[in-house]
């Protein structure tokens, strides 16, 4: 009886280590409306490069301090002060599969459409560090800021292209 007893203990203070070594591995990816897409550079790049496109690109990483304290404020952006006929958009410069940037979109609960591209972005686009923001006016990059950016920094950047309804 003492020998069940010494195992039950040992399991009930082995679980939960387990528990969060599952948890720390990224664990199950949950279901979220925000899927992340995979897309190639040159897909990437005439989405972006249409007349239709005026806005922000978000360039980041899951695994970026920066990116990850500058991407809430960039979702409050969008749902809050997006100018209308403006869009925002995210690609990741994440290697692998999708699951760890979609767990960072649903931790984040970001808004935005979000594009697994990968490192071929990063040479593409002249990319030096992450976070970077892009800032497209009408399918033309108008300029590229790399570093984490302030939310008034962020509203500037989109006052830029806000433009009167026709």
């Amino acid at each position: 009886m003492r020998v069940k007893a010494r195992y039950g203990m040992v399991w009930f203070s082995i679980l939960p280590l387990i528990a969060l070594a599952w948890l720390g591995c990224g664990g199950p990816v949950q279901e979220t409306t925000n899927t992340v897409q995979r897309m190639d550079v040159a897909q990437f790049d005439h989405m972006i490069s249409t007349q239709d496109f005026s806005g922000l690109v978000v360039v980041f990483a899951s695994w970026c301090p920066p990116c990850r304290e500058e991407l809430p404020a960039i979702a409050r952006l969008y749902r809050n002060d997006l100018p209308q006929g403006t869009q925002i958009v995210a690609i990741s410069l994440d290697e692998g599969d999708t699951k760890t940037v979609q767990r960072l979109v649903n931790e984040l609960k970001l808004p935005f459409p979000t594009y697994h591209v990968g490192m071929p972005a990063a040479a593409h686009y002249k990319i030096v560090g992450v976070p970077t923001l892009m800032l497209v006016d009408r399918g033309r990059i108008l300029e590229k800021t790399p570093g984490q950016q302030s939310p008034s920094q962020l509203a500037a950047k989109m006052k830029k292209l806000k433009r009167p309804v026709s």
